[in-house]
C-alpha cells in the first residue's frame, strides 16, 4: 500500500519580510558562540586553578626536598668538622681543621636556608631546637681546638673525654632525624596532592578540550542548518521569481499552464508531470503535460472528487505519495520505461477557492523543501490562472459587445434618416426661437424702458412729498408766527385805540382842535 502524507498550504508561512535585522550572527548560532566564549574561560580559570594548584604542590614538594638536603648537608658539615677535628687532635697538623673551619662558614648559613624554607609550625619548633644544638658544638669544637693549639692536649682530649660532645652530637642527630621523618611524611603528602593536582589537572584540559570540542561542533551544526535554511530560502526565491517572471504577460490558460508546468519540471527535477484548471460543472480539464505516456493522453478531464487528484482538488490539500505502484505514472523515454518513485499533487488556491492542480512525478526521494515551494507558488498559480480565465472571458465578452455593435450600426443607420429630418424640424424650431428671442429683446427693452420711466415718477413723488412736506412745516411756522404776531400786536393797538376813543371823547374838554 503507498503511503501518503499531507498537510494544507495554510500551515505553511511565507518568508517573514520587515527591516533588515542588523545582527551578527543567528539567535542560536549566537548563543552557541556565547556559550563557547563561557566555556572556555570556565576552561582557563579552571586550568589556572588547577595549574596554580599543581605548581603550588610541586613547589611543596621541591622545598620538601630542599629542606631534606640542607638537613643532610647540614649533620655532612656537623660530621665533616668531627672528622677533622678527629684528625687534628690526633696529628696536631693544622690543614686538619680545613672541615672544621669550612663548617663553622657554611653552617650559619645552612641554618639560615633552613629557617627560610621551612614553614611546617613543628619543623619550625625542631628548627628552634637544632640551632642551639648547632651553635653549642660548634662551640664545643672551638674549645677543644684552642686548648690543642694552645699546646694544651692533656686537657683537650680530658674534654673529649668527658663525653659532652657525644651527647650534643647524639641530640643533633635525632633532632635532624626527627625532622627528616617529618619531612618524609610531608613529601609523601605533597607528592600526593602533587599528583591529585596533575590529575585534576589532566581532567580538566580533556573535559575543557571535551567541552570546547562540542561547542564547536555545536556551532558548526547551528552554522551548517542556517546556511542549509538560507540556501534553501534562496532557492525558494529563485523559483518563485522564475515563476513569476514566466507569468507576466497577456497568456491564455493553455500557454500559462505549460510555462507554469516548465518552470516547476525544471526547477524540482520532476520527470513527469500535468497540470489541471477547474471548470464550471465540478470538473478538470488538463491544460499542460510533460513526457506523459501516450495511453494517458486520452484523460484529459476530471471530476472534481474523483481520483487523487480530484480528491486533492476538493480537500484543497497537498497530497505527497511514496512507493508508487509498478504501471502508477510510469516515465518513459525512446530506449525505455521506469515508474515514478514519488507523486505530489499540489492544488493551487486563492481565498479558498482552487483554480489549479499541479501532478508531478518524481524519480527522487522529495524534501520538504520541495513541497514548501509548491505551497509557495500556489497563490501566485492560482491568481494567474484566474487572471487568464477572466481575461479570456473579456474576450469572450468582447466579442459580443462588438457583435451587438454591429446590430447597433444597422440600427444607427436608420435613426440617421429620422435624425436628419428632427434636425430640420430642430433648425424651423430654433429660427421660431430666435425670433421669439428676438421679441423677447424688445419686450426686455420695452420693460427696462418702462422701469426707467417709473423709477423717474418714483422720485419725482418723492420730491414733491418733501416739498409738501415742506410748505407744510412753513405754512406751520407762518401761523405760528402770525398768532404770535397777532398777539402781540393786539395789545398795543387796544391800548392805542382805548386812548384814541379817549381823546376823541375829549370829557374833560381840556384839548385843542389840534390835539
Amino acid at each position: 500500500m503507498p503511503e501518503h502524507s499531507t498537510e494544507p498550504p495554510s500551515t505553511r508561512s511565507p518568508a517573514r519580510t520587515g527591516r533588515r535585522s542588523r545582527a551578527i550572527l543567528p539567535g542560536k548560532t549566537l548563543a552557541a558562540v556565547a556559550v563557547a566564549v563561557i566555556a572556555i574561560f570556565v576552561v582557563a580559570a579552571m586550568s589556572y586553578q588547577s595549574l596554580t594548584a599543581r605548581a603550588t604542590a610541586l613547589r611543596s614538594v621541591n622545598r620538601t626536598n630542599e629542606v631534606r638536603l640542607h638537613l643532610n648537608l647540614l649533620l655532612y658539615d656537623l660530621t665533616d668538622a668531627e672528622t677533622g677535628q678527629g684528625g687534628f687532635m690526633l696529628t696536631g697538623l693544622e690543614p686538619y681543621l680545613e672541615p672544621y673551619n669550612r663548617a663553622r662558614t657554611s653552617l650559619p648559613v645552612e641554618l639560615a636556608t633552613l629557617r627560610r624554607l621551612i614553614v611546617h609550625p613543628d619543623q619550625q619548633r625542631n628548627l628552634d631546637t637544632l640551632e642551639p644544638l648547632v651553635t653549642q658544638r660548634l662551640d664545643q669544637m672551638a674549645h677543644t681546638t684552642a686548648l690543642q693549639q694552645a699546646g694544651q692536649a692533656p686537657a683537650a682530649v680530658e674534654f673529649v673525654r668527658s663525653g659532652q660532645g657525644k651527647v650534643t652530637m647524639d641530640r643533633l642527630r635525632a633532632v635532624i632525624a626527627e625532622m627528616l621523618v617529618v619531612e618524609e611524611r610531608l613529601l609523601e603528602e605533597r607528592t600526593t596532592d602533587w599528583q591529585d593536582a596533575a590529575t585534576w589537572s589532566t581532567y580538566v584540559t580533556f573535559g575543557g578540550a571535551a567541552v570546547l570540542l562540542f561547542a564547536i561542533l555545536l556551532i558548526a551544526w547551528l552554522a551548517s542548518r542556517d546556511f542549509r535554511t538560507r540556501e534553501a530560502e534562496a532557492w525558494l526565491r529563485r523559483v518563485q521569481m522564475a515563476l513569476s517572471t514566466q507569468l507576466q504577460g497577456d497568456l491564455r490558460v493553455e500557454s500559462l499552464g505549460q510555462k507554469i508546468l516548465g518552470v516547476l519540471v525544471e526547477n524540482l527535477n520532476a520527470q513527469v508531470g500535468a497540470v489541471y484548471v477547474t471548470e464550471p460543472g465540478e470538473r478538470l480539464r488538463r491544460v499542460a503535460g510533460h513526457a506523459l505516456e501516450p495511453s494517458t493522453e486520452q484523460a484529459v478531464t476530471l471530476r472534481i472528487g474523483e481520483g487523487l487528484t480530484g480528491q486533492a482538488v476538493k480537500e484543497n490539500r497537498v497530497v505527497h505519495l511514496r512507493d508508487l505502484p509498478q504501471d502508477y505514472l510510469r516515465v518513459t523515454s525512446a530506449v525505455g520505461r521506469t515508474k515514478s518513485r514519488e507523486l505530489v499533487i499540489a492544488p493551487a488556491s486563492v481565498g479558498g477557492a482552487v483554480h489549479a492542480v499541479a501532478e508531478l512525478g518524481f524519480l527522487h526521494t522529495v524534501d520538504p523543501t520541495e513541497i514548501e515551494v509548491l505551497d509557495r507558488v500556489s497563490e501566485a498559480i492560482a491568481i494567474a490562472i484566474r487572471s487568464a480565465r477572466d481575461r479570456s472571458q473579456l474576450e469572450e465578452l468582447l466579442q459580443e459587445t462588438q457583435r451587438q455593435a454591429e446590430e447597433l450600426q444597422a440600427q444607427q443607420e436608420e435613426l440617421r434618416v429620422s435624425n436628419e429630418e428632427l434636425e430640420q424640424q430642430s433648425r424651423t424650431l430654433q429660427v421660431s426661437q430666435t425670433q421669439l428671442e428676438n421679441g423677447q429683446a424688445e419686450l426686455e427693452q420695452i420693460n427696462i424702458q418702462l422701469t426707467e420711466q417709473t423709477q423717474s415718477l418714483e422720485r419725482q413723488r418723492d420730491e414733491l412729498a418733501r416739498a409738501g412736506t415742506e410748505l407744510q412745516r412753513a405754512s406751520v411756522y407762518k401761523s405760528e408766527f402770525l398768532a404770535n404776531m397777532s398777539h402781540e400786536l393786539r395789545t398795543p393797538l387796544n391800548s392805542s385805540l382805548i386812548l384814541a376813543k379817549l381823546l376823541s371823547d375829549n370829557r374833560e374838554g381840556n384839548l385843542n382842535p389840534e390835539q
